[in-house]
């Protein structure tokens, strides 16, 4: 992941809105202990991702790129 093209709405200890790749990225979770929720979607409107990540505990920089991963918008997942 190109953390550079990464932009930042907003940003808090347990959420965050942005985008990558013309793609809206929104993730939160209510304590520290849950898990993600992360939705990904394309500028077309289509869900790439709208789920529950399985990593309980993960910080935010690893759902972020989960999220990147998950919707196969990384240059290296496309590859």
């Amino acid at each position: 992941m190109d953390w550079s093209k990464l932009i930042t709405h907003d940003r808090d200890e347990h959420s965050f809105s942005g985008a990558y790749q013309d793609h809206e990225i929104e993730i939160e979770r209510e304590d520290a202990d849950d898990r993600w929720y992360i939705i990904v979607t394309a500028p077309c409107g289509m869900r790439d991702y709208d789920g529950w990540w399985w990593d309980e505990g993960a910080p935010l920089d690893e759902a972020i790129e989960e999220a990147v991963r998950g919707a196969m918008i990384d240059e290296e997942t496309v590859e």
